[in-house]
């Protein structure tokens, strides 16, 4: 699941493109690190579940804000990455940036697995693990094998992202028999679309002057922290509690 796509990558393009992506897939592999941490916080979470339908509101409620933090790490991410390569790294590598958001998205959905993993403990289905990781793991190298060759490590990127997706799937399908758990459609749709317009401006507009850049992308990530916070997206509890932690760190530094 996670070397295939540069031993591939190696076979067609040679060590430069592993050496590349390589570079771009350390950015990406960053959320592992945050999903290994949420992940070891979440098994708490199992002990306080009850009734079915507790178990469906909680699972919803965690994968919102789980997507939310994310969307708001992702962002991070993908407007500040190019010119921390371009500060860190030869000129060589600095296309690099290219396949990051593709990689981090790929491990922001493979921390979902962490969250409907739950469900699939609490019906003692361990076996589904094993066949839904093996699934993933099939997909990605058939893929690679048919994608990489003609498309280079912009191919396997994007091959990553799409195995990375079968295992929270299946474990969806698997929660959803026994709990009555629902995506929240609507918010995922706008996190999508804010994502997608601001990582779109950020890459079409490119400043060669690193300072400028930086003080551009610093505008538009508080740009997309605003209107993440007016939308319809956080809930309102949890609205509340970012108010609260501001003013008690404003009052600190008071």
């Amino acid at each position: 699941m996670n070397l295939s796509d540069r031993w591939i990558l190696n076979l067609f393009w040679g060590t430069s493109v592993v050496g590349f992506y390589s570079i771009g897939y350390r950015f990406g592999n960053i959320f592992q690190t945050l999903i290994d941490g949420f992940k070891n916080q979440w098994g708490y979470s199992l002990y306080k579940m009850g009734s079915p339908k507790d178990v469906a509101n909680h699972l919803k409620r965690t994968l919102l804000r789980y997507l939310i933090l994310m969307s708001v790490l992702w962002m991070a991410l993908t407007l500040f990455v190019r010119e921390t390569l371009i500060l860190f790294t030869p000129a060589e590598f600095h296309h690099a940036h290219k396949v990051v958001p593709l990689i981090a998205i790929g491990y922001i959905v493979l921390g979902v697995t962490t969250i409907f993993s739950a469900g699939v403990h609490l019906q003692r289905k361990g076996k589904w693990f094993w066949i839904f990781s093996s699934c993933g793991a099939v997909i990605n190298v058939g893929l690679n094998f048919l994608l990489i060759p003609r498309y280079g490590m912009m191919a396997a990127a994007f091959t990553t992202m799409l195995a990375f997706m079968v295992e929270p799937s299946g474990f969806y399908w698997i929660t959803k028999k026994k709990y009555p758990v629902t995506l929240p459609w609507q918010e995922i749709i706008r996190l999508l679309f804010l994502c997608g317009i601001f990582s779109c401006i950020s890459y079409y507009i490119v400043i060669d002057n690193l300072l400028f850049a930086f003080i551009e992308k610093a505008f538009l990530m508080i740009l997309f922290l605003t209107t993440l916070y007016l939308s319809k997206i956080i809930l309102s509890n949890d609205k509340k509690k970012i108010i609260q932690f501001i003013r008690s760190k404003m009052l600190l530094k008071d």
